[in-house]
Parts: structure tokens; C-alpha cells; sequence
């Protein structure tokens, strides 16, 4: 898993073997950053202390359209790729 705090976002690129992390203000607009940016992970991805807006919710139903699986936890959600 690669993990997303509330005030970092970890990011790999494919191909890229290593982790950068980029200091940023929690806020519903970096979850969904986030959350699409997981989508598209070559593996799961924990993203911890994520907002669960209503805007957040209604991305997540829409990546779940598109076979992507997300579950929510006491922590945060983890996403999975199709």
C-alpha cells in the first residue's frame, strides 16, 4: 500500500521506484485529488485522515462506476484499481 496522510500526498509514479512526498492543506478539493490519483495507482493505496464530504461521496460512487473499489475505515479509505 502507498499511503496518503491528510497533510502529505505520496505519490509513485509508474516505473519510478521511490516515494515524495509533498506537504499540502487538507481539504475536500485534495481528496478528490487524491482519490483520482489512486484510482489510477498500479496498486492499493491507503489514503489517511481524507474528507468524506458530500462532494468526496459522490466521486467515490463515480470511480466505483469504473470498477474502482474503495473502503472506508476508522482511518481513512483505501483504494483499489480495477
Amino acid at each position: 500500500y502507498r499511503s496518503v496522510m491528510a497533510h502529505s500526498l505520496i505519490v509513485t509514479p509508474g516505473g519510478f521506484h521511490g516515494e515524495h512526498t509533498v506537504t499540502l492543506p487538507g481539504s475536500k478539493s485534495f481528496s478528490n485529488r487524491a482519490l483520482i490519483l489512486a484510482a489510477q495507482a498500479s496498486a492499493p493505496t491507503f489514503l489517511e485522515g481524507i474528507s468524506l464530504s458530500d462532494d468526496t461521496l459522490a466521486l467515490v460512487g463515480g470511480l466505483e462506476k469504473f470498477g474502482v473499489r474503495c473502503n472506508s475505515t476508522a482511518t481513512g479509505m483505501t483504494v483499489e484499481p480495477p
